[in-house]
């Protein structure tokens, strides 16, 4: 008598295995920005809006994961209204006319599937002006340090007007002149930032509201000073660069939803991109081979993917460069089992093998990530022949006639790019048997306890 749990095998029916995969869903929604990217003449008191393409996670969405900064008047706060295909926020203040305002969606946000957005997104778009002829009164004069090379105009004390930062090469500091709300300005203060200053940039470095400094120095850094809230600053922080930088730009170059810096090296004909930790302290520099002697670096979407990419001019080579933002890079080859998907007939003594349509890590294919088992007969191992688009498996003991065999490449197989197989992969074949008439003989009992 059987058991209720007892599942038996009789004669011509045949148990298979069920292989259940987990598949991760890619977070690839198509994404539509309101103001559009790099919009023009846009009101300085619009609501900045993401349009997605499929049901994403509302609960995922606040002012940690949707940034919106003006490069004047630094980040901004507001109303923030979500549902499952849509992101709007409705700023407290209006932005500075004329400004570059940047709209980050990070990759906190979240689809429906609980997979984060890859890569996140950003935007950006200019606020209109004032109609004005365009032409100007004489010039008024204010002090700075000894020989200021770059002024840069910002909220720096937050009272809603424009304040100035100045570079000053030869004493070796930054100037801060406050607005006095009429477009004339307060003496001038000081802050020592290190040898050879020469571009200074204001942004929100560590994220608390109010806009720090970065300044880019010969001797090979980029000090950061961080606002105090009202105007005045901390003692100024220094962050290895490349050889000789002429510029610095703050930008979110890896959409997380903080300001990270890039900087325009002469001395080592490259681009050091230094990311920022979140709390306005830096990662070690990375660098980018640029043209010969660049001396300004510029950050803008220039391909319109949804990222910054960066543009140096250089001096020497009379040329500019463009280093476009590469996106993360998934591991989605096409595989090419054989023998083939749900193959029947199989010879019992069969290699095993995968072909790949992209170039994968050949180190990264072993016994331990390419697994062969028999449904009968278990698990099988043999010698594993691997190249960059091709893996192969001699198995040392035939398979058992008629059985289902499963062979499987596991996640920790790696692309040539370092990524690790998406999903991995999953197939069965089933062997051959020898012929006979299909009938059987009388039945043996045997009892069981």
């Amino acid at each position: 008598m059987r058991s209720s749990g007892t599942v038996a095998c009789v004669l011509l029916v045949i148990c298979l295995m069920t292989v259940t995969a987990t598949v991760h869903a890619i977070c690839e929604p198509d994404i539509t920005p309101a103001p559009g990217q790099n919009a023009l003449s846009v009101p300085v008191n619009v609501s900045v809006s993401a349009t997605f393409s499929e049901s994403m996670d509302a609960g995922t969405m606040d002012a940690a994961s949707y940034v919106i900064h003006g490069r004047s008047s630094g980040p901004h706060f507001g109303t923030i209204t979500s549902g499952s295909t849509l992101v709007s926020m409705d700023p407290d203040d209006a932005f500075a006319p004329g400004e570059v305002v940047t709209a980050t969606v990070t990759n906190s946000v979240e689809c429906d599937s609980g997979e984060p957005l890859l890569n996140g997104y950003t935007w950006q778009f200019t606020t209109d002006v004032t109609p004005s002829l365009g032409s100007f009164a004489a010039a008024t004069p204010f002090g700075a340090g000894d020989g200021p090379i770059s002024v840069f105009a910002s909220d720096l004390d937050g009272d809603g007007d424009l304040d100035l930062a100045t570079a000053n090469n030869i004493s070796d500091n930054t100037s801060i002149l406050l607005n006095n709300g009429d477009g004339s300005f307060a003496a001038a203060t000081h802050y020592s930032t290190g040898d050879g200053a020469y571009l200074v940039f204001a942004a929100d470095l560590d994220g608390d509201g109010d806009l720090d400094l970065a300044t880019a120095h010969w001797y090979d850094n980029v000090s950061v000073l961080l606002n105090n809230g009202d105007g005045s600053y901390a003692a100024a922080t220094p962050f290895g660069t490349g050889d000789n930088p002429f510029s610095v730009f703050a930008a979110d170059l890896d959409n997380d939803g903080d300001l990270d810096l890039a900087t325009a090296n002469s001395g080592s004909d490259n681009v050091s991109v230094l990311l920022n930790n979140g709390d306005g302290s830096f990662a070690a520099a990375t660098h980018y081979s640029a043209g010969d002697y660049p001396i300004s670096v510029f950050s803008a979407d220039l391909d319109g993917d949804g990222d910054l990419d960066l543009a140096t001019a250089n001096y020497n080579s009379d040329i500019v460069s463009v280093l476009l933002n590469e996106d993360i890079l998934l591991c989605e080859p096409d595989i090419t089992p054989a023998p083939e998907q749900n193959a029947h007939s199989v010879p019992v003594n069969v290699s095993v093998s995968a072909t790949f349509s992209e170039n994968m890590d050949s180190g990264t294919m072993d016994n331990t990530s390419y697994v062969i088992r028999g449904h009968s007969s278990g698990p099988h191992f043999g010698t594993i022949t691997s190249s960059s688009t091709l893996i192969s498996i001699d198995p040392d003991d035939a398979f058992a006639p008629g059985e289902v065999v499963t062979a499987t490449l596991t996640n920790s197989i790696d692309c040539e790019n370092g990524e690790p197989l998406l999903n991995g992969y999953t197939w069965q074949f089933t062997t051959d048997v020898t012929p006979s008439q299909g009938s059987f003989a009388a039945t043996t009992p045997f009892s069981a306890p």
